[in-house]
């Protein structure tokens, strides 16, 4: 053994501290000092390594003749040479001639996210990720360059190379980097499901040449709400509903005094501080022949609303092993239970906040039971006690994925890789729904609802990739074959009738008919073979050709394969002598690519949709009138054998560019994808001589069929400007990214012109959004706003012109006139008139003024298209400074250009429940006796006779889909914020610790904003997108602490 000392620096000969200096193919290492400095004692003619982060490393071979070793590191600039994951391979980033975005996971260890896609929130252009609610365990929507379809369009999630789930359940302390592939040309490889965009995760292993490490993580934080809704208290609910006169509130409750009634506060009672804790330990080793990766995992979230929480333990083995040279095989396995306990959607009574509820009545009695809501004054629950009724026994979810893979070197360049995995998930849940007795409301009866499955999906592939070079010319090429194999079985079981207050269990249900039971048999096959070429001369010319055929059984024969073929070529302009002659020192990289391709979907039909289902469901008969009913079938769903594989065409064009030795990157992308043969659940015409057994679900009467129709464009742009630089002991790196997409629905039929599809909430909002041809998805449809009736003569005049244009319509009406009115008669008799009114009879000043869009008055007709849901660009921010032992990153992101439904508004403006806001005083003509018009409409008006007519029977100033619900929805939001600090190398080498780091994070800080509903992030269905309502689990902040500690 040989003792040897030395320093380390960079180039501008400042001491570099806590570089890794270890011994290739030892255990021995250690860490320079905070000068620098480091010694050791190694084995002559062995190789000293020394590493640092953003260095290049340093090697050399170490010898009797020299014992000090004067090290200069120097800056790691080549980014065009970092290796990134792509579809069954890798590739260098140089050679790249499609649009992928990289994520490392060191830019999101901190932020607490929840599932893979909340953490790419502002980190990439064209990904636009929206988390709408707060509730524990949720995941976020994820759009890859806009909604690409009428059903959605999810991207897929490929973990170390296989399918897998990446919620809730993942934990996103295993991940090493992410690529998100865009365009056609990167995502076409993985064929039949990349239609919405590939994202691969790559997880941890083991890093060659460094020892072995043990790393536990512990956060642990508080959650508020950030949207408080200020319900009205005693004092001020009394008098908003006696403002009116048409109340006596004090009498109805028995008091003579506001001091003498309780005063509850329902949104405190109900939303509390909510905390979360995560604690993750890791293991990482690897030596010249093996590779391995443990970890552990509890993350835990203690909901904001009441009794509501969700819990996952996680565990993950990745191991690789270098049999010999030729020979490598491994084995990943990641498990994971979750348990979340929701809050109760079991009562119609129940809205997440809490209208429904008045302040006069108390949580809990005199006996300490969840009290009665007073039925002279309120309609709802104890939503406290409701939730108490409602009980989730047993919530186990179980996930295993595994894998096993062998790598063997054929030849030269020539590898053949054989992968099989397995995915295994079954559940389990009881809930239990108690009887209450909530006064005006009772819940029941006693129900319980148990629900198990399992699954099974079992994957093979195999890959031969050839990589081999030929004077200038480089070719990679990639083929492989691959198998799905899905199996199942899911029960469902209702129970009524207990005998016990409480049940865990559906045995204790009493005896007769009081259960219910269903069940499906979930079954999945596919094939698929697939190739790539990768050729490129001189490093300056590239090309990629993809080409994959997917058998599905979701259609028959005829039409089971789909074929997905892309190509992408591009252009090293910055390798060209002629432009590195005046561009060598400023000028890094400039590469123009372009891509096209096909992409395909099959997971919007359900299986077996190419053939009729039947049902024996509610159907039976008596042929001769007197005997017994006999048990048939009807038709439920007809079958279709010409369904096929939906299809998205897909073209890119793009520049990368780097400057000032990579300092400097600048990315733009024009895409432009159109989306055909649509997989939709339509409508059989009525013609087609059969019609829907149970007209009540269908007010057309009409059966459904699976159908491909439809064509919708997605166009727009990205960009992505980065700087990163260091100045001594302050490194920092700043980034924007920001999208344009115009999304267009060409075609929603079959043929053009085809029926618009509708979308509303329910029977009070049936109809909010349109989809039709020539305009986007899920646009906002109902009345536009004018004004407001600001006097009589105003309402007068808006009624005049209305029943001239009527008349003008009918000039030759039979019935005659009524000559203090004017209103026609309705028939001979001439006893009572049509009532030709601009809007209704009852509108007065105060009211909404609609447009009648050119029908003279205000019909279903008038309404027209009031707002787009979707952003006409999308942006993040990005930052991340490093100064010594300090450490801070920050992640911006927001959205201009879209709209929101806010019907939260009739909630906080007037009594569509039990309780409103103040906001309810300021609404025009408020009150007995007040003429003043304000910007908010009247909620209601007393009549001739002394009552008080609400809003629903006059105007529907409230309960209308008008401009009134719409708002601007732009926003800029403070996502994530993280700011460190690692104790000093001096210190922590001391005690034998290589790392010990402790942070402060905060998520959903603040929002910019004038939007006046909950919050503006909204997600939602595709065909009715940003609705905000009352049900929304409200969002929330949160403040976190935790510590890093590596030994």
């Amino acid at each position: 053994m040989l003792n040897i000392k030395g320093s380390i620096q960079d180039t501008k000969n400042e001491a570099i501290i806590g570089a890794s200096v270890i011994v290739e193919g030892t255990n021995i290492g250690t860490v320079s000092d905070i000068n620098g400095n480091f010694m050791l004692s190694a084995p002559t003619g062995s190789i000293l390594k020394v590493t640092y982060i953003g260095y290049k490393p340093f090697t050399e071979k170490i010898s009797r003749a020299k014992t000090f070793y004067n090290i200069v590191l120097e800056e790691d600039t080549k980014s065009l040479d970092e290796v990134l994951v792509v579809g069954y391979g890798t590739q260098k980033r140089s050679d790249l001639t499609g649009s992928i975005s990289s994520v490392k996971a060191a830019d999101v260890k901190d932020f607490s996210t929840k599932s893979l896609a909340e953490s790419l929130s502002g980190m990439a252009a064209g990904v636009t990720v929206t988390k709408g609610e707060g509730t524990p365990g949720s995941s976020a929507d994820i759009f890859i360059r806009g909604a690409g379809s009428l059903n959605g369009m999810n991207p897929l999630f490929v973990v170390d190379g296989v399918v897998q789930d990446a919620g809730f359940n993942f934990n996103m302390r295993d991940v090493e980097s992410i690529e998100i592939l865009k365009d056609a040309g990167s995502a076409a490889i993985y064929g039949s499901r990349a239609a919405g965009g590939v994202i691969l995760i790559t997880t941890k292993h083991g890093k060659k040449d460094e020892k072995a490490k043990i790393n536990l993580v512990a956060r642990y934080g508080v959650r508020n709400i950030t949207t408080n809704i200020k319900l009205l208290n005693t004092a001020d609910w009394i008098r908003a509903r006696d403002a009116f006169g048409n109340s006596n509130t004090l009498s109805l409750l028995g008091a003579t005094s506001i001091d003498d009634l309780p005063n509850t506060d329902w949104m405190k009672v109900m939303f509390g501080t909510g905390l979360e804790q995560e604690y993750n330990v890791s293991l990482s080793s690897a030596t010249d022949k093996t590779s391995m990766f443990l970890s552990g995992s509890y993350l835990g979230e203690k909901g904001v609303y009441f009794d509501t929480r969700a819990d996952r333990f996680s565990f993950r083995n990745n191991l690789d092993y270098k049999y010999n040279n030729h020979i490598s095989i491994g084995e990943s396995i990641y498990g994971t239970s979750n348990k979340t306990n929701p809050s109760t959607s079991s009562s119609i009574y129940n809205h997440t906040i809490p209208f429904r509820t008045v302040p006069v009545a108390t949580v809990y009695d005199e006996n300490g039971d969840f009290a009665k809501t007073p039925a002279s004054v309120g309609s709802g629950p104890n939503f406290a006690g409701l939730e108490d009724a409602f009980h989730v026994f047993n919530d186990n979810n179980y996930n295993l994925n595994a894998q096993a893979y062998i790598n063997i070197n054929l030849i030269k360049g020539l590898d053949w890789k054989t992968t099989g995995a397995g995915q295994f998930y079954g559940f389990s849940k009881n809930t239990f729904t108690e009887y209450r007795n909530f006064g005006p409301v009772e819940i029941g009866p006693q129900q319980m609802n148990s629900y198990a499955g399992t699954s099974q999906n079992l994957m093979f592939n195999s890959v031969l990739t050839y990589d081999t070079k030929i004077g200038n010319h480089n070719f990679k090429v990639m083929g492989g074959t691959e198998f799905w194999k899905l199996d199942g079985y899911n029960i469902t079981v209702t129970s009524y009738n207990f005998s016990i207050p409480v049940a865990e269990s559906i045995s204790l249900a009493s005896a007769g008919p009081t259960k219910d039971a269903s069940d499906n048999i979930p079954v999945e096959r596919r094939a698929s073979f697939f190739g790539r070429l990768n050729y490129s001369y001189l490093s300056k010319y590239l090309m990629t050709a993809n080409f994959r055929a997917d058998a599905s059984d979701r259609f028959v024969k005829k039409n089971r394969w789909g074929y997905f073929p892309s190509v992408n070529v591009g252009w090293r302009l910055s390798e060209e002598n002629f432009v590195k002659s005046f561009t060598e020192n400023w000028l890094d990289n400039a590469k123009i690519r372009a891509s096209w391709g096909i992409l395909g979907n099959d997971m919007s039909v359900p299986q077996f949709m190419y053939s009729s289902t039947w049902s024996g469901t509610g159907i039976s008969h008596s042929f001769d009138g007197t005997s017994t009913q006999q048990a048939g079938y009807w038709i439920a769903i007809v079958g279709n054998e010409d369904l096929k594989w939906e299809q998205i065409n897909q073209t890119d064009l793009g520049i990368d560019l780097a400057f000032l030795k990579n300092r400097l990157t600048i990315t733009y992308d024009y895409y432009n994808r159109l989306t055909k043969d649509m997989l939709y659940r339509g409508s059989l015409p009525m013609s087609g001589g059969m019609s829907y057994y149970f007209s009540s679900d269908d007010p057309a009467n009409t059966l459904p069929i699976y159908l491909n129709a439809g064509i919708v464009q997605n166009q727009g742009h990205e960009i992505t400007i980065g700087w990163s630089d260091k100045i001594q002991n302050f490194k920092y790196t700043v980034s924007a990214n920001t999208s344009f997409n115009s999304n267009l629905v060409k075609q929603v039929g079959i043929k053009p012109g085809a029926n618009p599809i509708d979308r509303g909430l329910d029977n009070q909002w049936n109809l909010v959004s349109r989809t039709q041809d020539g305009s986007p998805m899920g646009m906002y449809y109902g009345y536009q706003v004018i004004g407001i009736f600001q006097n009589q003569a105003q309402v007068d005049a808006y009624n005049q012109k209305a029943l001239d244009a009527w008349k003008d319509a009918n000039p030759n009406h039979p019935f005659g006139f009524d000559p203090n009115t004017g209103q026609p008669y309705t028939d001979a008799t001439q006893k009572n008139v049509i009532g030709i009114y601009y809007q209704k009879e009852q509108t007065g000043v105060g009211d909404l003024i609609f447009d009648d869009n050119g029908q003279g008055r205000v019909t279903p007709l008038s309404r027209k298209f009031i707002g787009n849901p979707w952003p006409k660009m999308n942006f993040g921010f990005n930052i991340s400074l490093e100064y010594k032992d300090f450490d801070l990153s920050a992640v911006f992101q927001g959205a201009f250009g879209f709209d929101i439904m806010n019907l939260v508004k009739p909630y906080t403006q007037m009594f569509s429940s039990d309780n409103t806001t103040a906001d309810i005083f300021k609404t025009s003509c408020f009150g007995l006796g007040n003429t003043t018009v304000t910007d908010f409409p009247r909620v209601g008006f007393i009549d001739a006779n002394g009552s008080f007519i609400a809003d629903g029977a006059a105007n529907k100033n409230y309960s209308t889909v008008s401009s009134y619900m719409v708002e601007k929805g732009d926003y800029l939001k403070f996502k994530n914020l993280s700011i460190g600090y690692s104790l000093p190398k001096t210190i922590i080498n001391k005690i034998s610790i290589e790392k010990l780091r402790f942070f402060l994070t905060a998520q959903n800080l603040f929002t910019l904003t004038k939007y006046s509903g909950i919050d503006p992030e909204i997600g939602g269905d595709v065909l009715m997108r940003g609705v905000d309502n009352q049900n929304r689990y409200l969002p929330s902040r949160l403040i976190s602490f935790g510590l890093d500690l590596t030994l």
